[in-house]
């Protein structure tokens, strides 16, 4: 398996969370709130220029290129 930035991943794509880096802390409470916990899978549905729309435990969330930038997952294949 391979660490990368959420970020790097392409459209289509499914991977599992691993770690937020250098995030203010209110921001990554929300974002464990919405189920970003370890092991919990992602598939990245739609990117454009600044924003990517991900889905995860049966939702879909939008995050901005800052935020997916801090976004650590694991590629699984």
């Amino acid at each position: 398996m391979e660490l990368v930035k959420l970020i790097d991943v392409k459209q289509g794509e499914k991977v599992c969370f691993c770690n937020i880096d250098n995030m203010q802390e209110d921001k990554h409470k929300r974002l464990m709130e919405l189920g970003f916990v370890s092991g919990t899978k992602i598939e990245v549905l739609k990117k454009t220029k600044g924003v990517s729309l991900v889905g995860l435990r049966g939702f879909a969330v939008a995050l901005d290129k800052e935020i997916l930038s801090k976004i650590k997952v694991w590629k699984v294949g």
